[in-house]
């Protein structure tokens, strides 16, 4: 029952993307939760409430700074295959405020790692395994993002790396800080292209 509650609050987050009902994702994410925990105390541990990974914070803070520089190399290699071939790269701009920061640090990295991580994981580990939940979540991540209107190939990347940290460190901590970063980077970038391009 828990996992059909899991996969059925995924799916619903990725047709409110799609069609834009007005839920909102902090929310699917809470009752998810919450209705998983009602059920089943226990559970907590499969969902990723767990205070430390357990190979530690250091190995995961070095681990996190070779995901940065990967995810941008590829960012930077995508850009210059672009431009060579003539497309034009879209460059996205945000004036500095904190309800951005608020949601690009808090908001999407909490409601998305519970969802994308959590929920998910806790729904199709049993039948998929590490490396298809891995695969599966990394998709539907990167779906997430398309439907938002943010494609990229950071994103997709970015989805098979949370979902490998997620089951590796057996906390949600460790993708959560690490979306919060990426997405700190990001929204930097944005700022800079506000001011300057």
């Amino acid at each position: 029952m828990t996992r059909s509650i899991a996969f059925a609050i995924v799916i619903l987050s990725l047709i409110e993307t799609r069609y834009r009902m007005g839920i909102s994702y902090t929310l699917l994410a809470l009752v998810g939760v919450v209705s998983i925990l009602s059920l089943d105390p226990g559970s907590s541990v499969a969902l990723g409430f767990n205070p430390r990974p357990i190979q530690g914070w250091g190995y995961w803070f070095r681990l996190a700074l070779w995901f940065a520089l990967l995810i941008g190399l590829v960012a930077i290699a995508s850009w210059f295959v672009l431009k060579v071939n003539g497309w034009k790269v879209p460059i996205y701009k945000t004036s500095p405020s904190i309800d951005m920061l608020v949601f690009m640090c808090i908001d999407a990295p909490v409601s998305e790692e519970i969802l994308f991580r959590s929920l998910l994981t806790l729904a199709i580990l049993p039948a998929l395994g590490e490396w298809g939940t891995i695969v599966a979540g990394g998709f539907l991540f990167s779906l997430l993002h398309v439907l938002h209107g943010n494609p990229g190939p950071d994103n997709q990347i970015a989805g098979f790396m949370l979902g490998w940290t997620f089951i590796k460190s057996k906390t949600i901590l460790v993708p959560l800080a690490m979306h919060a970063g990426g997405n700190l980077i990001a929204l930097g970038f944005q700022v800079a292209a506000w001011y300057f391009y």
